[in-house]
């Protein structure tokens, strides 16, 4: 069994003391300032518990100081767990808050089970030197050859539930009670482990703070304890089996910065940045991926919210931040639209359709989003004019803002781009469009260019004109809010 004096030190000693059994050199650490416990990350450890059976009697206090030396061993780097032992185990023990596990010796040769422990000073007295709180992984188990001594006293082994409190022992002990109306109606209170009891003969109600428990339970030797008259209760404590809430840990909401479409899409990735933004240890982010789930999400903000049917945390928060939209390249050229005209009037057009599918649906989008500039390249000729807008392979830009709130389920009315004309005895035309809906949660835009021409038969010319419309990119304004 390992002992106190492996992290003991002699004031005068200007060596660094050494666990000759384990061959581990400890280091005092001198502080002046608070050590803030939320910023020690440990190793998890595995403890097998089983050499504390030859001892008469297993304390609380003793399986506290076993598992503490544990992990003080297997996290030698973190030089902070000394004064930690020290004050905990030594000096104030009183002054600590155990959390997360019912300090009583594992049944002989069950199968490990894995505990999140948690550690914080609680008087005046260790809070000046400590803040925050010690978290930790250990798997206990007490595991050896059978027969060699006895297990403890497993007669009173039960769980109970009411509404959000759940209830486990601490500590197991057989007691006579005169008057179990003494106890009926006993009330746990935040930080004070109370007696709650149970009555052999399920004659009476358990109460806290005004809630049913439920009857008295049924202990294994309920016939040996009707006759002793005797009734059978457990320590419990309230605080330690609360869950925690997830504004506790999730404390910076207001600026998570700006985010890109590919992490709005991804939960994983927008939970990372919470989790990087509050510089969370790694038991509180793993506590954080494995029972909180994302909801309510906008391109402005998400809600948080603890899952159901888990009981390390409860509530929800909302994160604030913003959706930076890169512009969306489309890079469709239409085809060249042309027509030549003697004595007559030709026109030709054609016409092509692309989509935008917003990550959070479209009204999410309209929401967020006030206008979405339309940027377009167009190519006009005529014969009298030549080159109007740029050329074949290089068109003249276009800019268009179209208002989100104008997007609906039908087709909007044609919308100029640009439009060219010539004028006289003949005439040339060319003209470019859009159109835009909503379809299938879809945001559809359709671009249109058309050429016209008119030649009189009273003149020798020809009426010519050529078009061509470039798609060229999509950019999105948001609102200012």
């Amino acid at each position: 069994m390992k002992t106190l004096l492996a992290i003991m030190y002699l004031s005068g000693n200007t060596g660094a003391p050494v666990n000759a059994m384990n061959n581990i050199e400890i280091n005092k650490f001198v502080y002046n300032e608070i050590i803030n416990l939320n910023n020690i990350q440990l190793t998890k450890s595995e403890i097998n518990l089983y050499y504390l059976n030859d001892l008469e009697e297993v304390t609380q206090d003793i399986i506290k100081e076993e598992i503490l030396a544990e992990v003080f061993f297997n996290n030698p780097d973190e030089g902070v767990l000394s004064d930690v032992f020290d004050s905990a185990i030594i000096d104030n023990p009183d002054g600590w808050k155990w959390m997360g596990y019912s300090w009583i010796m594992p049944k002989l040769n069950e199968p490990p089970k894995t505990y999140n422990i948690k550690l914080s000073p609680s008087s005046s007295e260790s809070r000046e030197k400590f803040k925050g709180m010690l978290k930790f992984q250990v798997v206990l188990e007490n595991t050896g050859e059978e027969g060699t001594k006895p297990p403890v006293d497993e007669e009173i082994d039960i769980e109970l539930s009411t509404h959000n409190i759940i209830i486990k022992k601490d500590e197991t002990v057989e007691v006579l009670i005169e008057n179990y109306d003494d106890l009926k109606n006993i009330e746990l209170t935040t930080n004070k482990s109370e007696l709650v009891s149970y009555s052999v003969n399920s004659k009476g109600l358990i109460t806290i703070k005004g809630k049913e428990l439920g009857k008295g339970i049924l202990s294994i030797s309920a016939d040996n304890a009707k006759k002793e008259e005797k009734i059978y209760f457990d320590v419990v404590d309230k605080e330690a089996e609360q869950a925690q809430k997830v504004s506790d840990i999730i404390s910076k909401t207001q600026d998570l910065g700006t985010i890109s479409e590919t992490t709005l899409k991804n939960d994983s990735e927008l939970l990372q940045k919470i989790i990087d933004k509050n510089s969370l240890t790694f038991s509180d982010a793993d506590l954080i991926r494995q029972n909180t789930i994302i909801k309510n999400k906008k391109y402005n903000s998400l809600v948080l919210v603890a899952k159901e049917n888990q009981k390390e945390l409860e509530g929800s928060i909302e994160v604030i931040f913003k959706t930076k939209l890169d512009n969306l390249n489309v890079n469709q050229i239409s085809k060249k639209v042309r027509v030549e005209a003697y004595a007559t009037t030709y026109w030709d057009s054609t016409e092509m359709v692309f989509q935008y599918k917003p990550v959070l649906g479209v009204n999410e989008f309209k929401e967020s989003y006030e206008y979405i500039n339309l940027n377009t390249k167009g190519y006009a000729w005529d014969n009298k004019n030549g080159n109007i807008h740029g050329n074949e392979t290089n068109g003249k830009s276009f800019s268009n803002k179209i208002s989100t709130s104008s997007i609906g389920k039908e087709w909007s009315g044609e919308q100029d781009i640009w439009s060219t004309s010539y004028s006289n005895v003949n005439w040339m035309k060319t003209l470019g469009v859009y159109q835009h809906r909503v379809v299938n949660n879809i945001i559809e835009i359709k671009l249109k260019v058309s050429a016209g021409a008119f030649a009189s038969g009273w003149n020798a010319y020809w009426a010519k004109s050529e078009a061509k419309i470039w798609a060229d990119s999509l950019e999105f304004i948001a609102k200012n809010k």
